[in-house]
């Protein structure tokens, strides 16, 4: 058995990818802020990209 200071440390990375479309049919489903996000992603690419 493994104990927890045997184990390797995991970090969640993942990324949410909504189409326009599916913000403004959440949006107009009355859902201004889905799964508790402060917000929609304004669709603008992250500087770190540029």
């Amino acid at each position: 058995m493994t104990t927890d200071s045997e184990r390797t440390p995991l970090i969640d990375v993942h990324a949410h990818f909504l189409t326009p479309r599916y913000v403004r049919a959440t949006q107009d489903a009355g859902h201004a802020r889905p799964d508790g996000m402060a917000r929609f992603p304004s669709g603008r690419r992250p500087r770190i990209w540029s």
